[in-house]
């Protein structure tokens, strides 16, 4: 591989002597402002959005995701369409967003919910003695969220209860899902349950 490696440095980031480098400062700095959509899958989401792939006893990838799901307040240059979309109110200092879109089954394997009320990754933290749960995304930085249930808009929506609500539409029969009022007319929510695919 370290040969292969060193033949090609149109691809790897390799050094003078040909051995792979770490790309992860140009990563962030391009997840942070060159990329104009991030999906991503996660382990667990909370009723507002928040997300990590640290459980109780795994961590699974904590590299780019928490930069390149990220919002950035600067802005991108003013030509470029999918950030601009994403404006959702009339005002002459409205600013776009990067497109954030998590994916995530409503179960694990086994029956275990995967939209939860509260993430373990905030006990994790919390017994780890870090100063902050280790969330991967933030749910306000969501701007999308899809499950086998459907896809909540989040980007349409306005305070956090309104986001909660986008989110529990899609939520299936987690305990979250359930809690879901089915004859609320959810504008930032598409469930399947409503004939949509």
């Amino acid at each position: 591989m370290a040969d292969y490696v060193r033949a090609r440095p149109d691809v790897f980031f390799t050094g003078h002597d040909g051995s792979l480098r770490s790309n992860r400062v140009l990563a962030q700095l391009a997840g942070q402002y060159g990329v104009d959509l991030f999906i991503g899958s996660t382990l667990q989401l909370d009723a507002e959005g928040n997300s990590s792939t640290v459980t109780r006893g795994r961590l699974a990838g904590f590299g780019g995701a928490p930069n390149m799901g990220q919002r950035c307040a600067g802005s991108p240059p003013p030509e470029r369409g999918p950030w601009l979309d994403m404006i959702t109110r009339k005002s002459p200092t409205a600013r776009g967003r990067k497109l954030v879109v998590q994916i995530v089954e409503t179960f694990h394997k086994g029956g275990e919910p995967s939209i939860v009320e509260t993430l373990d990754a905030v006990e994790v933290g919390r017994k780890s003695g870090m100063p902050v749960a280790p969330i991967m995304i933030y749910g306000d930085d969501v701007t999308h969220l899809v499950t086998e249930e459907g896809v909540a808009y989040l980007y349409k929506t306005e305070g956090l209860e309104e986001r909660k609500a986008a989110i529990a539409a899609i939520a299936g029969a987690t305990e979250i899902g359930l809690r879901a009022d089915r004859n609320r007319n959810c504008r930032a929510a598409l469930p399947r349950h409503r004939g949509h695919s």
